[in-house]
């Protein structure tokens, strides 16, 4: 078992750099997989990486901004704006019926 030699504060400039860099990754690891199921043929996997890291930090990196001065937008509100440049940047890369996304089922 693992014990802390002193106590972790959440304040702290470097927990909060840890925290978003794990968060970021395992973002990215996510949208990577699902991309790899459902990207075109004719995308090669790098694009898909790339795909997948841009819009890992975008997403993570328009949280952290919102956080700041959350009073500004809604949380709402903003979270349908970064769908809909995530939507646009994923066009590319995924499979698509008349120009709008769908996922194929089972």
């Amino acid at each position: 078992m693992v014990r802390w030699s002193m106590p972790v504060n959440a304040n702290d400039p470097r927990v909060k750099r840890t925290w978003q860099l794990l968060m970021t990754a395992f973002m990215e690891l996510i949208i990577f997989k699902w991309l790899s199921g459902e990207a075109r043929a004719s995308v090669t996997q790098e694009i898909v990486d790339a795909t997948a890291h841009v819009i890992s930090w975008g997403i993570l990196g328009t949280a952290v901004q919102w956080s700041r001065s959350p009073q500004r937008r809604k949380a709402e509100a903003m979270a349908r704006d970064v769908l809909a440049v995530v939507a646009a940047g994923l066009a590319p890369v995924m499979e698509t019926d008349r120009g709008k996304f769908f996922i194929r089922r089972g």
